[in-house]
């Protein structure tokens, strides 16, 4: 997992978290699924995620990867988040992607259990409705995706936690299993551990 803190339910960044989420692994095709999936065949399951609470949140990337491939991929994601700190997303690809977003919530919020579950998590955190919800969704600019990636994710403060093997993952991320972060080539050397 790679956790990066967010901002409280509430707050306006977090529509554009929700969709710089999807943006990395809403779908086989977004950034990360082509890159660990496709490009590099490291893992079939990469996924993002907010976990919104009243007062923060939490940004998790998650991916089950072989131990010898664990820094790669650890490098390739944080190499991808970069890029969106630093490029504005494309166009098509924003819109395609609040396409995506939108129509999955409407698939999620199909039964009457569903939405009360929805109406009842937004009373709880953010008072807002689904229409209002989808309306901020599909309000999301570029500037702002680009703006949330700078805000909430920093590679240089993210916290890595791997599970498996002591022994095999020392041979292969040793300074994970350390509690400090290898010194990536493509980042600043200041502020590292």
């Amino acid at each position: 997992h790679l956790v990066f803190g967010g901002t409280p339910a509430a707050d306006p960044d977090t529509a554009a978290l929700r969709l710089l989420s999807h943006l990395l692994t809403g779908s086989p095709e977004r950034r990360l699924g082509r890159i660990l999936r496709e490009e590099k065949g490291w893992t079939y399951s990469v996924s993002s995620e907010l976990e919104s609470f009243r007062q923060t949140s939490l940004f998790v990337i998650s991916m089950s990867v072989p131990y010898e491939v664990i820094l790669p991929a650890v490098e390739e994601t944080l190499r991808e988040i970069v890029r969106l700190r630093t490029e504005p997303v494309p166009a098509t690809e924003l819109r395609q992607a609040q396409h995506e977003l939108v129509t999955r919530f409407y698939f999620e919020a199909e039964s009457i259990q569903d939405l009360s579950h929805f109406m009842a998590k937004q009373e709880a955190l953010t008072s807002e409705t689904p229409d209002r919800v989808l309306a901020t969704l599909r309000s999301v600019t570029a500037l702002e995706v680009q703006q949330v990636a700078r805000t909430y994710l920093d590679p240089q403060k993210v916290v890595v936690t791997i599970v498996g093997e002591r022994q095999t993952l020392e041979k292969y991320a040793p300074a994970l299993t350390q509690g400090k972060s290898p010194p990536w080539a493509f980042l600043p050397s200041e502020g590292r551990e």
